[in-house]
């Protein structure tokens, strides 16, 4: 189900929307997104263990996120204030997962991976675990700003894989940090945005299926973020949609 909602203050105008689908081939959804009510706190997640574990982990994961934005926010003009926020609700998500997939035999070993971002007065936070990433899409070019997590990644940065030799490759889905580990190391990075930037976040569903080059047009056809959601779902599915797929775009 889609979300669309506005966010308007002295600074920012954000238009924010998410979709997420179970795809053609799995029965279940383990992905999960969540929206804090002042449109600030973006977060998704893609969750791996078993039959139950997934979507515990991934809802986990977004509970957090959730529970905290309703405790205590942040200071928005504090890059500083922001990642210790984020850390620090990682790391207790984390936390309870980890606790949660060594006591429960139907949830043993379960773990997600999350990417969030946080909207700053001038800046975004971008902060990731796994395999799930963060685009901005400014005047019209892509730019991943996540770097994967994963078995691959590192294989293409040791160069014993190219770019090309990515998508299909049978380790692909092998992630190298998760949330649900024994201690979770978060990436942390923020940027000044722009009037008229685009960040979307997206599961694996999405970019082991759809090229960037695809992903860039869509988001440069500028059809409104909850058109643009549907869009790139629609594209998932009529490739086969082999995996659960989520996607969540905020438009400055």
């Amino acid at each position: 189900m889609a979300k669309l909602d506005t966010l308007d203050g002295p600074k920012i105008r954000l238009n924010v929307a998410g979709l997420s689908d179970v795809g053609l081939m799995r029965s279940e959804n383990q992905d999960r997104l969540f929206i804090s009510k002042d449109k600030r706190i973006l977060v998704v997640a893609d969750g791996m263990g078993g039959h139950n574990g997934g979507s515990v982990a991934s809802q986990l994961f977004t509970d957090w996120f959730e529970a905290e934005s309703k405790r205590k926010l942040p200071s928005f003009s504090s890059r500083k204030s922001v990642k210790a926020w984020t850390d620090r609700v990682i790391t207790l998500a984390n936390d309870e997962i980890y606790k949660w997939g060594r006591t429960e035999l139907d949830l043993w070993g379960m773990g997600t991976t999350g990417v969030a971002l946080i909207v700053g007065d001038d800046f975004v936070h971008c902060a990731h675990v796994g395999d799930s990433r963060i685009y901005r899409m400014r005047r019209g070019k892509l730019m991943q700003l996540s770097k994967d997590h994963s078995a691959v990644q590192d294989m293409i940065d040791s160069g014993e894989l190219t770019e090309a030799e990515r998508k299909g490759h049978p380790r692909s889905h092998i992630v190298t940090r998760f949330v649900g580990d024994m201690a979770v190391s978060v990436e942390h990075h923020a940027y000044k945005w722009q009037d008229g930037d685009m960040y979307l976040l997206a599961s694996d569903g999405l970019t082991d299926i759809v090229d960037d080059i695809i992903i860039q047009s869509i988001l440069a056809s500028r059809a409104g973020v909850k058109k643009m959601c549907a869009d790139l779902v629609d594209h998932v599915l009529v490739c086969g949609a082999p995996d659960n797929v989520t996607v969540l775009i905020a438009a400055f």
